[in-house]
């Protein structure tokens, strides 16, 4: 059962619209066209390759971690530790090196 590639590629474009409409505030327009631009992109940068894409962990555990951070405001470490499923201990952790690394 393989892949239908020319309806990847049409998600692929409604979905780079879609975040471009909710995070950059683009015109519709405007991120249709992005979305057909990068699907096209990689259509010819790498068409014809097996491409295997991971789950990035990493990528949204950082996120959460700069959430938390954002979100704490001194005394709602258990309130964060319940939204995001941590312990009190692991959002302490958190902040201080969410912190540290908005030092450097």
């Amino acid at each position: 059962m393989g892949v239908d590639v020319a309806e990847l590629i049409r998600d692929m474009a409604d979905k780079v619209a879609m975040r471009c409409t909710q995070e950059v505030q683009l015109q519709d327009e405007a991120a249709k066209q992005v979305g057909e631009i990068v699907s096209n992109l990689i259509i010819e940068e790498w068409g014809g390759q097996n491409i295997y894409v991971p789950i990035s962990l990493a990528s949204k555990r950082a996120k959460r971690n700069a959430m938390i951070l954002e979100e704490f405001t001194g005394d709602n470490v258990s309130e964060l530790a319940r939204k995001y499923n941590l312990s009190v201990q692991a959002v302490y952790r958190i902040i201080k090196k969410e912190r540290e690394r908005c030092m450097q």
